[in-house]
């Protein structure tokens, strides 16, 4: 049998049969030129079709065909290796897709066994069940000049070798070793490499010390799969059972409607992620490529409640080759985890931050914030779990942790967790009285009608109750203000419905009804007010104010009411959670504008139902007056409030503050108000001395206009479809304030964040020392 001095992959698959192996000679060459003809196999389809004339997919399907044959026992040399041969190109064209995978593609990475764009279970693990493809796999990566690796080499068990999964740039392969320890044989699981990614320098090197750079041997780890070895082309490790956070995250249910944000995820997720993160802190190491295909969860059975303790362990530390420069690619399904740093200069020490904002975001909406922008839901209710997800997405390391700035003597980990905590119960307790017709749903906005508060009183009530026992309330009181704002919203509360009982009132003694209870009786008897009189009040009345008067007062008291309804929707859906005074008093013109707009928005809390009561109780011809100067006023504050929103998002955009969007739907909606209140005011004031001198007669023609205009209009879609986007909006714009007030004012604007993706890189050009990991 001739022994062959060099293999020649062009040759090899110019020689490949359709029927049988006839290939002389090739099953006895040696390691070293097997070794070197898998080095050679292009690592991209495009570049091996144009090397070969040949394709990628049929060459691969011609090789599965040939690995699934019956052979001779005298070419089972030949058949391990083909099938390594076999394996390589599945574990190449896994990853090229897996680099240009984009969100939305039907493909989507399952992240467990299942490979990008051909079938695990019927290729990739049959393979790895011949002896002779775990003898060939344990030949050809078997390792060279390491005295210990060899040792953790020669002790793996051949027979129990059995693919496990896909990594970026590696295939996973699980086993055991041979021999017993402690009543058990340790299982592992062996990352290898694919060979031909050898040639980038970066990833041989970096693999070979992957041992020395994250090896940990404190006792009691339970959350890092400790290391065996690493060579230049595998790392050796735990086995970790499990599934990853991806794929049961992929397994829940579908949130229920109305319930944007999943509480029960960030809840049983986000505590062990805090845990797993505090010992990864505690060891000294910083992960760097935090995602969830690199996070293997395990749950303990489940207890009396129905669930498990979640366990997580963390894999593949260091820098992702695709995201650290030293693949090209401009995509993979974990770019959104990764940090800007590290994609734009291959690691950063503050980079795990990032990535906990996207996973946190991930449990909470089912997909991570596109370019680290928090999602709307979180800024439903108030800027609560906001302002934490903010403070760790800002794509400048050095602007993460301004709002929650930890002691630098206690573990990081461990007080995010706390302050996470805090977070998610104080979002529990202010969901416990979300009002749902807020959403865009019509049945649900429908019901809206009969909640004219939406909730906000008992929110603020529920939120200070649980605030005061806070770290965060007692670091943050001043930029909270639950106090002030919980006083505001029950002050509106308490004027609406003093109003409408107002309105009530005179409709029942307009209707000869009763409309009095003992207070009353005993109010008119000590006042010597008649049966059909109201103390007090009717001592305000102007004489020619007709009492009853149905035909006329009777529309007069229906607007009213409409306008009691509308200005406490008004403020309590858009203002009673949010306060500009965050700004603080160093801002210049922005702290200006946002004490304005703080006066504006709890002005019109007392101003609403003064305007409301003078027709009412005075001198009903008011009623055009009054409605023309509360209009006014909801102009002015609607348009002090939409300056100060833009101001603050004009200046967070030129300060480089990456949590703010380009566009913030919320804040443009509520600007297409101004022109709308512009004109209504307008034509109040137009018609209002035509109808109080009598020139125009239709009176209840305009009543009836304006009670049509209040109900729909802006009581069910204003203030009520509309509120939920105008409050994010505001919300986004009072955290943006607030996040500048924090910023030094010589700290100069970043530079435009470059994606590294953007230069493509081939093997062989330079890139980042940075250690990046054996993905």
């Amino acid at each position: 049998m001739p022994r062959l001095v060099k293999v020649d992959l062009a040759v090899l698959l110019g020689r490949l049969p359709d029927d049988r192996l006839s290939l002389p000679g090739w099953g006895s060459a040696s390691v070293a030129t097997w070794r070197a003809l898998l080095r050679s196999v292009p690592t991209d389809r495009r570049a091996f079709e144009s090397r070969y004339e040949r394709g990628w997919s049929d060459t691969i399907a011609r090789l599965a065909v040939h690995c699934r044959q019956p052979h001779p026992l005298r070419h089972d040399k030949l058949y391990g290796r083909l099938a390594v041969l076999l394996l390589t190109m599945l574990a190449l064209d896994h990853s090229q897709r897996y680099r240009s995978y984009r969100s939305g593609r039907a493909d989507a990475p399952g992240g467990g066994a299942t490979g990008i764009g051909h079938d695990c279970a019927s290729l990739c693990r049959p393979l790895l069940t011949m002896p002779p493809v775990r003898a060939a796999l344990l030949e050809l990566y078997e390792p060279a000049g390491d005295q210990a690796a060899a040792q953790e080499w020669a002790a793996i068990d051949p027979a129990t070798l059995a693919f496990h999964r896909h990594g970026t740039t590696s295939f996973i392969v699980s086993g055991a070793r041979r021999g017993v320890s402690q009543g058990a044989r340790r299982r592992f699981a062996l990352k290898c490499l694919i060979l031909p990614y050898l040639e980038i320098p970066t990833i041989e090197r970096a693999t070979r010390g992957y041992l020395a750079r994250y090896q940990r041997d404190e006792d009691g780890l339970r959350h890092l799969a400790r290391l065996w070895a690493s060579s230049d082309s595998w790392v050796l490790m735990d086995f970790v059972p499990g599934r990853t956070l991806a794929e049961r995250l992929a397994d829940e249910p579908p949130p229920r409607p109305g319930d944007p944000l999943r509480l029960d995820l960030l809840e049983r997720y986000g505590g062990a992620l805090f845990e797993a993160l505090r010992e990864l802190d505690k060891v000294g190491l910083t992960h760097q490529d935090l995602s969830p295909s690199n996070i293997i969860v395990a749950e303990a059975p489940a207890d009396a409640a129905g669930t498990g303790r979640v366990t997580m362990t963390l894999l593949d530390l260091g820098a992702n080759y695709l995201y650290a420069q030293a693949l090209p690619g401009d995509a993979g399904p974990d770019l959104p985890y990764v940090a800007p740093e590290v994609r734009r200069d291959g690691a950063g020490d503050r980079a795990d931050l990032y990535s906990l904002g996207q996973l946190l975001v991930l449990l909470g909406t089912g997909a991570p914030a596109d370019r680290g922008i928090v999602p709307d839901d979180f800024y439903a209710e108030t800027p609560l779990m906001a302002r934490f997800l903010e403070d760790l997405l800002d794509a400048d390391p050095g602007r993460r942790l301004l709002l929650f700035r930890p002691d630098k003597t206690s573990p990081l980990y461990e007080q995010l967790g706390g302050w996470f905590a805090e977070e998610l119960t104080a979002l529990r307790a202010a969901s416990a009285e979300r009002v749902r017709p807020a959403r865009a749903d019509v049945r649900d906005n429908l019901l809206g009608l009969f909640h004219p508060f939406s909730g906000a009183p008992r929110r603020q009530r529920r939120l200070l109750a649980v605030r005061r026992a806070q770290r965060s309330y007692a670091e943050h009181r001043k930029n909270m203000r639950l106090r002030w704002l919980l006083g505001w919203s029950l002050l509106s509360a308490t004027l609406s419905y003093l109003g409408g009982l107002l309105v009530l009132t005179y409709v029942l003694r307009e209707l000869g009804l009763d409309f009095g209870g003992p207070a009353l009786s005993v109010a008119q008897r000590v006042t010597g007010t008649g049966p059909d009189g109201i103390p007090f009040l009717d001592g305000l009345r102007a004489a020619d104010y007709p009492v009853p008067d149905p035909r006329h007062n009777l529309l007069i008291l229906a607007a009213a009411f409409t306008f009691v309804l509308v200005c406490a929707k008004y403020y309590q859906g858009l203002f009673a959670g949010l306060t500009p005074l965050v700004t603080g008093r160093r801002a210049g013109r922005l702290s200006v504008l946002a004490v304005a707009a703080e006066v504006a928005m709890r002005a019109t809390v007392v101003a609403s139902p003064v305007a409301i009561a003078l027709p009412v109780v005075v001198e009903r011809r008011w009623w055009l007056i009054c409605v023309a100067s509360g209009m006014t006023l909801v102009m002015l504050c609607n348009a002090v409030v939409c300056g100060y929103a833009r101001a603050v998002l004009r200046r967070a955009r030129a300060a480089g503050l990456s949590t703010v969007p380009a566009t913030v739907p919320g804040v443009q909606k509520y600007t297409s108000w101004l022109p709308g209140n512009v004109l209504y005011a307008f034509v109040l004031w137009l018609i209002t001395p035509l109808l109080y001198y009598g020139i125009l007669q239709d009176t209840p023609v305009y009543l009836v206009a304006v009670i049509i205009a209040n109900v729909p209009q802006m009581y069910l879609i204003k203030c009520g479809m509309e509120a939920v986007g105008i409050r994010v909006g505001l919300g986004r714009a009072c955290l943006a304030a607030e996040r500048l007030a924090t910023i030094p004012e010589s700290e100069p604007a970043p530079e435009p964040e470059h994606r590294p993706a953007d230069d493509p890189v081939s093997p062989g050009m330079p890139v980042p020392t940075a250690a990046v990991a054996a993905d």
